[in-house]
């Protein structure tokens, strides 16, 4: 039995394997458009300790609500051995220098083109962590059929 085995990627490509496990890539609907719902690295309003624990090596990110201030975005980063958290400005979406329409398309521009968080930070956004919405089972499950799946 033969699968393909599809991953979403962040740049709006559809990853895809099969044996020998090339990887090629489709343009899709650029996911900067789609709404931050939609979007596989933004995990809603969980708490800060479940997305620290969701970050587990350098540049690993995600997007979530806060938890204590409905409606205001946090970004969540894994960098140098530490779990940081930025908030993201509301009149223009931003964390320092020039601001975007959307949080989609902040996160897209810094992902994209490896620019730091901040300055003073250093940060750079290297690996979304996409939330899993298939039940518990949905990591093993991909590992089993499409070998070399990284590890999370």
């Amino acid at each position: 039995m033969t699968f393909l085995c599809l991953s979403f990627g962040l740049a709006g490509h559809v990853f895809f394997s099969w044996p020998p496990f090339e990887q090629q890539f489709f343009d899709v609907i650029p996911t900067s458009e789609r709404p931050l719902a939609e979007q596989e690295w933004y995990h809603g309003a969980i708490p800060r300790t479940e997305a620290q624990e969701l970050l587990r090596q350098q540049g690993d990110f995600l997007v979530r609500e806060s938890h204590g201030k409905p409606g205001e975005y946090v970004l969540s980063v894994f960098s140098d051995d530490q779990r940081r958290h930025f908030i993201i400005q509301f009149s223009q979406y931003r964390f320092e220098g020039t601001g975007f329409p959307t949080i989609p398309q902040l996160i897209e521009h810094h992902f994209s083109s490896k620019q730091v968080i901040t300055k003073k930070s250093g940060v750079v956004l290297l690996n979304p962590v996409v939330k899993v919405t298939n039940g518990p089972n949905y990591t093993e499950t991909t590992r089993r059929l499409c070998p070399g799946w990284p590890e999370r």
